[in-house]
């Protein structure tokens, strides 16, 4: 699990990389990354494929990487 000042780190690194973006973009970037995230939560959680495969800590950290990209600075 990533450390809280990493996903801070992350949200300021995000919040000015989107600033220079187009919107269009920022949504290609944000499906991409999240898209990867989330594929590989998928793919390390859940037990004999049973189950939840994301679990909550792995889905409060994919929520947080979305909202960055929802930042009111991003645009």
């Amino acid at each position: 699990r990533p450390d809280r000042r990493l996903r801070q780190a992350w949200r300021e690194y995000i919040t000015g990389l989107c600033q220079e973006l187009e919107p269009t973009e920022r949504d290609a970037l944000k499906a991409d990354l999240v898209g990867q995230a989330r594929a590989v939560a998928k793919a390390s959680g859940g037990v004999l494929g049973l189950g939840s495969r994301i679990s909550p800590a792995e889905a409060a950290v994919l929520e947080d990487l979305e909202e960055a990209f929802s930042h009111p600075d991003t645009g």
